[in-house]
This record gives C-alpha cells, structure tokens and sequence, in this order.
C-alpha cells in the first residue's frame, strides 16, 4: 500500500513538471524581462552602433567601374573582412568600430597603387583608392650598373621583376628639372611576402664602386617580414647631366620568383644649393677661325693607339701658336691634336658611340666642380647652348661664341689649353677613369684592347690626330 501511494505521489509531480515546462515555452518573450539587453534600447538594432566606411576606386582621375572582381580588405591587428567592390558603382561599404588599412585585392592589368597609404578611422570614413599607370623605363634593361641600366627621367610608379634572392636591377634616375625626389617600395606590408631593398650609390653613373647605402625608412610593420625602403635624391639646376644610380633587390617570404617589385618616384619640393646659382662662366677665350683643322688624311684616335694606353708623354704643347701636337713616338714626327667638341652628334669611339648616347641623356648642362671648389659652367663653351643661371635662380642667355662654331665637318677643332682643362676635368668629374672601372676603362678601342689613362692623360680619350 505504501507502494502505490509513492508511485501516485511521483506521477502527481511529473504531471506538475511537465505542465510548468510547456507553459514556459508557450509563454511570450519579454524583452524588457529580467536579464535581457539589460541597458540597452530594444529597438536598436546592434549594429547601429558600428560607422559605416566607403571606399570609391579611381583611375586616372576619374570614378573607375572595375571589370574584374575586387575585394576591398579592411584590416587591422584583429581582424580582416573582404568586401566585394560593385562593379555598378565602383564603391564598396563596410560597417566596423576602429581603424583599418584598406587594400585590394587585384588591380587591373598596366595598373597599381600604394596598398600602404589607404586608412579608415572614425574621422575619415570615405576613402578614394587611386590607381596609377606603371610606366616604362626610359631604356635599358637593369642588369648592370653602367650602360645597360633602365633609364628614368619621370615621376609615377614602376615595376620590375627580379628572378632570384641575388638578382639585382640597376636604375639611373636624372629628371629634366631639379629638386628633391622621393623613391620608395611599395610592398603590403600586410601581404607581408616581399622583402624589397634599395642602393643607393653616391657615386655617379659612370663609377659606381663607392658610397653604397642601404635603406629602409618606408612603411612597414613592427616584427613584420617586409620592410620597405624610402630615400631621397636632389638635383640643383646644374646638376641635370649627371645621373643618379641606384638598385633594388627582394627577398620573397615563400622562396618563390620571379619577384616583383613596386616603387614609385615622387617629386618632393625644389633644391637648390645656393652657390650652385652663381657658377662661374667659362666662356672660350681661345676659340677662333685658327682653330678649325683641315680634314686630310687618315685620321687616328689616340685610344687606338700604343695598346689602347692614353699616355701624354708622346704629345706636347707648342707656346708660338698655342696647340697641343702629338710627337709620333717612332719616327718623331708631328701632328697637331684634335678634339671632338660636336659631343651629341658626333661619334667618340670612347664610349662606343655618341656622347649623348652613352650617358643617355643630351647633356644641357657641363657645370663641372673644380680642384678648389668652384663650380665652372661650360654649357656655352662647347656648344653655345644652356640654360645658364644668374645669382638669383633666373635665366640669362648667352650670345658669345663657342668652339663648335669653328669646327670642321668632323666635330673637330684643334687642341687648345682651355680645351685640355676642360677634358681633364670633365674626366675627373665624371669619373671615366677610376682604378678600372671608370666608364671608359670598361670600353674596348677598335682592336678590342681596354683603354686606360694615368691621372694627368685623361684628356686625351676625346683626340686624335690626321696623318
């Protein structure tokens, strides 16, 4: 009897029970009940409290519509959401609480952009992606340091694609108008798989085999495997015909190559180093109708001569009419020396063409630095072209004469004293001879042999003589 009594007692409680836990799932939700949202305002939704940020693609100035599917990626150090740009609008929306880099993920063909300058935060919640044309290299191909360089004379940014962890591209930078420029890697520092690295070489495109600095100082993460590099190069207004060198090499993350490597080139503000305003003017003193040579007979460079050696012991300076000779060491005769001033149209088997060839550039400008300091413009010596500069940075033309007026159909005229010094210093500046590696001692003459010259023969890589 006590039995059946416990066993009604337990299905009296089980009948309670189950009726309790069906009333409460029938029952309707309080929103405002105990424990629900407590604090907040049902009627918000969640997501209200998140700033809605935009991003707009442009294209050479201009609202682009992408014809491929990008993603907008906002990121920062917890998280990353990808977001698809309409390809109606060419914009993209994205709802978050803090600060993100924003950068894409594809970009189209011939195009790119910073990936590293791109931020959203609270105060600035509409962004515009700019993409810019990659431009071509002027000319050259990047595997050497000296005639073989890719050549840049403009602004933008470029590319270039290095094959190994040791391949390294060489650029020679000379703009047509002076002031200061930035270069600067523009790797994702959150892709985080290319390491880039800049040279820059504080010698000159000619000589390159001191001053060699590596940098950093561009964007990049802290701990992060990339780190870009950011240098500055500066060009006084007389400094425009000498290029400035520099390399990029990369290391990739994963091993993997071909590598490549985004920069771009920025102009920054204008330079100038004062004195560099007030050169002093050479202007020709010797240069007259005595100094046109007649073109007769087989004509010699003196780079083909005595082995491809330059050596001014064989030559010698005649005071009664002011002309250098070279004395032809077997038999002792002599012929009055010849020099090419027509430097741009003109063939100088030193450089293996032209002279405007070789350096890549006409040069405009031969402001030339002297043992003492001075700086000596000879743009209107040779050629009786410019500009020059006053004191004040302002333009002044020049109406005297220049050696190129007397010269014969050959570019040539007779070597006067003024002419000397202006080879030899312009070989001294320009480094054409220097232990070897000078530009000119990386040539070959016509009989295939290196032409070196000691410090006081360096003039002589411009002369020869008719026989």
């Amino acid at each position: 009897m006590k039995k059946i009594l416990n066993f009604i007692v337990l299905m009296l409680i089980s009948i309670f029970c189950l009726t309790s836990c069906v009333g409460q799932v029938e029952k309707p939700h309080d929103p405002n009940g105990p424990g629900n949202n407590e604090g907040k305002d049902p009627t918000v939704d969640p997501d209200d409290d998140l700033i809605t940020y935009s991003v707009q693609l442009y294209r050479n100035g201009s609202l682009w519509i992408p014809n491929i599917e990008i993603y907008a990626v906002f990121q920062n150090d917890v998280s990353t959401t990808e977001v698809l740009i309409d390809d109606f609008y060419g914009t993209c929306e994205f709802k978050g609480d803090g600060d993100y880099n924003v950068h894409l993920s594809a970009v189209p063909e011939g195009y790119t952009y910073d990936p590293n300058e791109n931020i959203v935060d609270p105060q600035h919640t509409d962004l515009i992606i700019d993409l810019y044309p990659i431009q071509s290299f002027d000319s050259g191909n990047g595997s050497d340091e000296y005639e073989n360089a890719y050549d840049i004379s403009r602004i933008g940014y470029y590319k270039v694609e290095l094959d190994s962890v040791n391949d390294i591209k060489y650029f020679h930078f000379l703009p047509t108008q002076s002031g200061e420029y930035s270069i600067e890697s523009i790797a994702d520092v959150y892709a985080d798989e290319v390491d880039p690295n800049g040279i820059r070489y504080s010698g000159t495109e000619q000589y390159l085999g001191v001053g060699e600095e590596f940098l950093d100082g561009g964007v990049s993460l802290e701990g992060g495997f990339t780190t870009n590099f950011k240098f500055s190069i500066t060009f006084d207004a007389t400094e425009l015909n000498v290029a400035r060198p520099f390399s990029i090499s990369a290391e990739n993350k994963y091993n993997t190559y071909p590598c490549t490597v985004y920069f771009k080139i920025e102009y920054v503000d204008d330079y100038n180093k004062g004195p560099a305003f007030n050169p002093k003017v050479m202007e020709p003193t010797e240069a007259s109708i005595d100094v046109t040579p007649t073109a007769t007979g087989t004509f010699h460079w003196l780079s083909d001569l005595n082995g491809g050696v330059l050596d001014v012991r064989n030559c010698k300076y005649n005071e009664d009419d002011g002309f250098w000779y070279y004395v032809d060491p077997q038999t002792g005769e002599e012929h009055v020396l010849v020099c090419l001033v027509d430097l741009i149209n003109k063939s100088l088997p030193s450089f293996g063409g032209n002279f405007a060839e070789a350096i890549q550039k006409v040069p405009t400008y031969f402001c030339l630095v002297a043992d003492d300091g001075t700086r000596l413009c000879y743009d209107y010596f040779l050629r009786s072209e410019g500009p020059l500069y006053n004191e004040d940075g302002s333009v002044f033309d020049y109406q005297g004469i220049c050696y190129l007026d007397y010269a014969n159909d050959d570019g040539m005229v007779k070597v006067t004293n003024e002419l000397m010094e202006f080879f030899q210093l312009l070989s001294n500046n320009k480094e054409f001879f220097k232990d070897g590696e000078g530009w000119i001692e990386t040539q070959t003459n016509s009989n295939g042999e290196r032409i070196s010259a000691g410090q006081e023969d360096q003039w002589l890589f411009a002369c020869g003589y008719y026989e």
